[in-house]
């Protein structure tokens, strides 16, 4: 990857390869439950990024001149991002607030030892 936003946005992108198929099973599921009409529950999903450009791409649906060189098997997500009837939203997270950051670099040690609480739990 060339940039930090390409980089987050093919692991955005990853991530929804695996998303979207657990949530449609899941739909799946619930549907063929047979349930009242007033226990049926709605079922939608969040991703979270900390980077905004990969965000801003990611909802925008819109190449400009610096992204347009993105794969385009990176963008398979498109048609499921703000669409109603699938219920699947990309959102913008603070960095501090950002669980997988102790995976990718490195921290002082007061803000490791919270985003490892956060995580594990220890």
């Amino acid at each position: 990857c060339l940039a930090t936003a390409e980089a987050v946005y093919y692991s955005l992108s990853h991530c929804l390869r695996h998303l979207i198929p657990i949530k449609r099973t899941i739909e799946e599921l619930a549907n063929n439950l047979e349930l009242p009409i007033e226990l049926k529950a709605t079922i939608s999903s969040k991703a979270f990024g900390d980077n905004t450009a990969a965000i801003t791409l990611a909802n925008s649906h819109r190449l400009t001149s610096r992204t347009r060189y993105y794969h385009t098997a990176a963008h398979h997500f498109w048609q499921y991002v703000n669409d109603p009837d699938f219920g699947l939203e990309i959102s913008h997270i603070d960095t501090k607030r950002m669980d997988a950051d102790f995976l990718t670099k490195s921290m002082p040690r007061d803000p490791f030892e919270a985003n490892r609480f956060r995580v594990q739990g220890w």
